[in-house]
């Protein structure tokens, strides 16, 4: 078992595609060393310590299902993803962390390299209040989680490239790939290309076409044609199969 981990008892919240599980686990039982070995670095659990009774616990990690973004708009609240809160934490204040922890005394994140981060509960002091159901996030918040999430997209479509097209890349160097796939997807999203699927295509065209495709008449004439309907992502895929003419990316 990690050092970190070298605690009387600890919880964990297993995550799934919508929700959690929290779980009791002791130090020295056999499922706890192999749970932190082979779950270490793939986003499968946030590990936390506390000194209160378990029920108290469950009770405080279901008081935020739900976030409540800058706009308005309620959305799931994926804290209890190890990877999501490695970059949340950073950006929230004193008083968000502390109501945030409530009774956690040190939980464990992921960062990208997939290593885990051990993080303390803030000194002792006042919390913002929260609204039933609701963790509110700051536009400041907002940015370092939108910030990740591009990161992750970045890393699979990268991946993506490297499966697909293993000579063209097999001599780029990962940080260069990612450099590569960043900027051609801030050029994709001034046409509105910006699901995954819709900038996996605009990267392929970008490798066989050369990464400044768009500003050719023929391509850009698609790519702000006001007869398309929809949205980018759209335009972009019918440029993809005027060319590819159903191939096996299709």
């Amino acid at each position: 078992m990690p050092p970190s981990y070298n605690i009387p008892c600890a919880a964990i919240l297993f995550r799934s595609a919508a929700q959690a599980y929290l779980v009791r686990l002791d130090r020295d039982a056999t499922l706890t060393n192999i749970l932190m070995i082979e779950g270490a670095g793939k986003g499968w659990m946030l590990p936390l310590r506390t000194e209160v009774p378990f029920e108290t616990l469950r009770s405080h990690c279901r008081r935020f299902p739900d976030a409540q973004l800058p706009d308005g708009r309620i959305v799931l609240f994926r804290w209890y993803d190890s990877r999501v809160l490695h970059d949340l934490l950073p950006a929230l204040d004193p008083e968000e962390c502390r109501s945030l922890f409530g009774p956690i005394t040190t939980l464990w994140t992921e960062n990208p390299a997939g290593d885990l981060v051990a993080h303390q509960a803030p000194p002792a002091g006042s919390a913002i209040s929260l609204p039933p159901g609701l963790f509110p996030i700051r536009p400041t918040v907002m940015d370092a989680m939108t910030r990740r999430e591009e990161r992750t997209m970045d890393q699979r479509i990268a991946a993506f490239l490297q499966k697909e097209l293993p000579e063209k890349t097999r001599s780029i160097e990962p940080p260069r790939l990612l450099a590569w796939v960043g900027s051609m997807r801030g050029r994709a999203a001034t046409y509105g290309v910006i699901s995954e699927r819709g900038l996996m295509k605009w990267m392929l065209l970008g490798v066989f076409l050369g990464q400044d495709f768009d500003e050719q008449s023929v391509f850009r004439s698609v790519l702000e044609s006001p007869d398309i309907k929809g949205i980018g992502d759209e335009r972009i895929e019918t440029i993809f199969r005027a060319i590819t003419a159903r191939t096996v990316w299709d």
